[in-house]
C-alpha cells in the first residue's frame, strides 16, 4: 500500500486494530468503535480508501452478544459500506468458521456479507487462525498470551490435550501480510486470504514458552523460524508491559 492510502480501523478496544494500526503507523489511520456512534463511522468509511472491521465476539457467556455484534452491527456497517463508492473493506472470519455453533454462524454470515460487494468497491475476507501478541488479552482466546500470563505469574495452566495442533500467527507478521494483500485491486470482487501460519501442537507450545520465561533460548527443531521469532518478541515486548 503506497502511504497516502487513507484507512479507518472498527473495533479500537481489540487486539487486532490495535496491532494493526501499530504495525501500520506509516499510513493515514482511524481506529474507532462502532460504539463511538454510526454518524460517526459513516463519516469515516466515507474518508477512507480501505476499511478494516475488527469487531467482532469471539467468546461470551451470553449468546446475545454474538447476535448483537456479530450479526446486527456487522449488517448494519455492510449497509454503509454499500453507500460508498471505491472502498476496500476487510472482514475477519475464523479457521473454525465452520463450527456449528453461533460462533461459527456468525463468522459465516460475516463472509456472506463480504460476498456482496458489488460496482467499484472490493471486499477481502481473511481467515484467521490464532493471532498473537504480547497486548493480546491472556484468558480469553489467546493460549500464547495466556500461557506467557500463567508462567509469568506462577500460575498453573490447565492442558487438556497436550497433543492438539493449533494454528498461529504473530500479529507483526500478519500486519505484513495483509498489507501486500491490499497492494492489489479487485473492484467489484469478494476474495479470500489465508494467512500463513505456524503449527505447533498445545504441548509443545506451553513448554516452549516455559523455556523462554526462563530465559533458554528456543532451539526445538519442531518449531518453525516465524514461530521462534514470534514467540521471542512476544516475550521481550511482554517484560515492558505492567502485568
Amino acid at each position: 500500500m503506497t502511504p497516502n492510502k487513507k484507512i479507518c480501523i472498527l473495533g479500537k478496544n481489540s487486539f487486532l486494530a490495535n496491532g494493526l494500526a501499530k504495525y501500520w503507523g506509516s499510513f493515514s489511520i482511524r481506529i474507532l468503535s462502532i460504539t463511538d456512534g454510526w454518524d460517526d463511522v459513516k463519516q469515516a468509511v466515507i474518508w477512507a480508501d480501505i476499511v478494516i472491521n475488527c469487531t467482532g465476539v469471539s467468546r461470551s457467556e451470553n449468546e446475545s452478544d454474538f447476535f448483537r455484534i456479530n450479526f446486527h452491527y456487522n449488517s448494519i456497517l455492510f449497509d454503509v459500506i454499500k453507500e460508498v463508492e471505491c472502498t476496500k473493506y476487510v472482514t475477519f472470519s475464523s479457521i473454525h468458521y465452520s463450527n456449528m455453533d453461533v460462533y461459527g454462524y456468525s463468522q459465516r454470515y460475516k463472509e456472506y456479507l463480504a460476498g456482496c460487494v458489488t460496482g467499484s468497491n472490493s471486499s477481502v475476507i481473511v481467515r484467521l487462525p490464532g493471532v498473537y501478541g504480547a497486548e493480546a488479552r491472556p484468558n480469553y482466546v489467546s493460549v500464547v498470551s495466556t500461557f506467557f500470563y500463567n508462567n509469568i505469574m506462577n500460575l498453573e495452566s490447565q492442558i487438556i490435550d497436550p497433543d492438539k495442533l493449533i494454528q498461529l500467527i504473530h500479529i507483526r507478521r500478519l500486519a505484513e501480510e495483509l498489507r501486500l494483500v491490499l497492494e492489489v485491486d479487485h473492484k467489484g470482487e469478494s476474495r479470500m486470504f489465508f494467512p500463513p501460519h505456524s503449527e505447533v501442537t498445545v504441548g509443545n507450545l506451553y513448554e516452549s514458552i516455559g523455556h523462554l520465561c526462563s530465559k533458554v533460548i528456543l532451539r526445538d527443531s519442531s518449531l518453525d523460524e516465524d514461530l521462534v521469532s514470534g514467540l521471542t518478541e512476544t516475550y521481550n515486548d511482554i517484560l515492558e508491559l505492567d502485568l
